[in-house]
């Protein structure tokens, strides 16, 4: 597997601000107020996704489910039948 590089997800609070942007660098318009950058994530509708390469496009989750051994490691959720990562 090629270094996989993922789209974050910003997450909106009433406490967020722009901290994200100047602090981290992060691509935020500057009226947009986030408190959270979900880096990669697999839960439920939120599922990080693919940005460049022949896997571009799929979500953490759809790689986790055909490539389980190639991210996660031979011995890594072997036991458990939902390959989600934890919450």
């Amino acid at each position: 597997m090629y270094p996989l590089r993922f789209k974050p997800i910003f997450r909106q609070y009433i406490w967020g601000g722009q901290r994200l942007a100047i602090e981290l660098g992060k691509r935020l318009g500057p009226r947009e107020h986030f408190a959270e950058s979900w880096e990669i994530v697999d839960h439920g509708e939120d599922q990080s996704i693919v940005t460049s390469g022949e896997l571009k496009g799929h979500s953490l989750h759809e790689l986790i489910t055909q490539y389980r051994c190639e991210i996660l490691g031979d011995h890594v959720f072997e036991q458990i039948s939902d390959p989600r990562l934890p919450e």
